[in-house]
């Protein structure tokens, strides 16, 4: 299949026609070599866009074991597509192999002191959204990064919660909208103490956490503004359908089955 496209016109390479499903399957059941083969020549070629493609690749392969993604990096790293090595090992929820790839960069690929630092803060940015990822197990250089920025342990504590919730992503959004911290550290945070005090069931009743963020969000925020924001951005798993309408069935849903109960 590969073999007969063509890319679109005015592009370098297929990949970006490939998708995420595509290249998780020439990694993991083709082995790679074709991809990164087919990497090494666009990035002479288009080096920018190839490093692009190289974020959209990494992205489809963080479910991997961090194992696996360290030695596709380390295959990545030897082909000399340092973006693609870098960019896999942010995902890794050790980010030590993602401090010592920053140590062998070429100058080239890191030519300012501060694009280092910029580098670790996308890779914590991703990694704070992984319940996985234990902050106080990274390196030192990692942890004084993160120091400075109040976001992380907000998106650290949103993070758990999609994980139960995945409808509470759209708390990234109001975060986003709002510049609010609190939306973090006491919508979310609330939430995650009373589903683990089996207060709140997020699989067998989804709504009823829909509403207790609700109320969080109305008490930090007041509910017009809420409601303003919640107006402004979509739910990305229901093309069309914005946050606000999204909530309110949820709402109806979980009211109308109180009154049924009673």
């Amino acid at each position: 299949m590969i073999a007969g496209m063509q890319p679109l016109p005015k592009a370098q390479s297929i990949v970006p026609q490939l998708g995420q499903s595509a290249w998780r399957a020439l990694v993991t059941e083709d082995g790679g070599d074709w991809l990164l083969g087919e990497l090494a020549r666009w990035q002479a070629s288009d080096a920018n866009n190839a490093s692009v493609g190289a974020a959209g690749i990494a992205q489809a392969l963080a479910d991997l074991d961090d194992e696996a993604k360290s030695r596709f990096a380390k295959r990545a790293e030897d082909a000399g597509i340092w973006r693609l090595a870098l960019d896999v090992r942010a995902f890794e929820d050790n980010l030590a192999d993602f401090v010592s790839t920053l140590d062998r960069l070429p100058a080239t690929v890191l030519p300012k002191k501060d694009d280092r630092a910029q580098f670790i803060r996308n890779a914590l940015h991703a990694a704070d959204l992984r319940p996985s990822f234990d902050i106080s197990k990274q390196p030192a250089e990692v942890q004084a990064i993160d120091r400075k920025n109040d976001l992380g342990a907000v998106l650290r504590k949103v993070g758990r919660l999609v994980a139960y919730a995945p409808q509470t992503a759209m708390l990234l959004q109001v975060i986003n909208y709002s510049g609010d911290l609190r939306v973090g550290t006491m919508v979310a945070e609330g939430l995650n103490a009373r589903i683990a005090a089996k207060q709140l069931d997020p699989i067998n009743n989804p709504d009823a956490v829909t509403a207790a963020m609700l109320d969080g969000l109305d008490y930090i925020l007041g509910r017009k503004d809420r409601e303003n924001i919640l107006a402004g951005f979509g739910i990305s798993d229901v093309q069309g359908e914005m946050a606000e309408s999204f909530v309110e069935r949820a709402l109806a849903v979980y009211f109308g089955a109180l009154h049924a109960r009673r």
